[in-house]
């Protein structure tokens, strides 16, 4: 199995929904949480399109995973998404897919990967460059793929 922060990352959505619900507003250090022992950060913020609040945890090598939730205005039904994740040495990020429901992420190594799920299911589907799209039956099968294919663990 691959060592990613995907698990993080989901649950980084739920603190984000949270912290939107309860209008804990600016830009806050949480030092100490459920998650591990690296330093959590969370803004709050109004935008033009409602509430937002982003919520991240890096640790010395880079941004390990990142959320955010969302609402029209305050006491909104708030919108939450995954924002980056690490799998190895990758970064991840969310990209768009065409059905909202559905999941998307796009990572650059030594090649291109585009990593998307469909709502309700386990199944992930993973593109590498310009080759055809192969199915994978989790985010681990997939990850572990990339990793142990394309991507050799860089030196420390």
């Amino acid at each position: 199995m691959t060592e990613h922060t995907f698990d993080l990352a989901a649950a980084l959505v739920d603190k984000a929904v949270e912290r939107l619900a309860t209008r804990q507003y600016g830009i806050t250090r949480i030092l100490f949480h459920e998650f591990g022992q690296f330093p959590l950060n969370a803004s709050h913020f109004t935008h033009d399109t409602g509430h937002i609040v982003k919520i991240w945890a890096r640790d010395d090598f880079g941004v390990l995973a990142a959320a955010e939730a969302s609402a029209p205005h305050v006491g909104g039904t708030p919108q939450g998404r995954i924002i980056n994740f690490r799998a190895g040495h990758l970064i991840f990020g969310a990209i768009d897919t065409d059905t909202p429901a559905d999941a998307g992420f796009f990572a650059r190594g030594q090649q291109p990967y585009t990593l998307t799920a469909r709502s309700g299911g386990d199944e992930w589907t993973l593109a590498v460059d310009q080759a055809a799209p192969q199915q994978f039956p989790s985010l681990n099968a997939a990850l572990s793929y990339i990793l142990a294919e394309f991507e050799p663990h860089p030196a420390a």
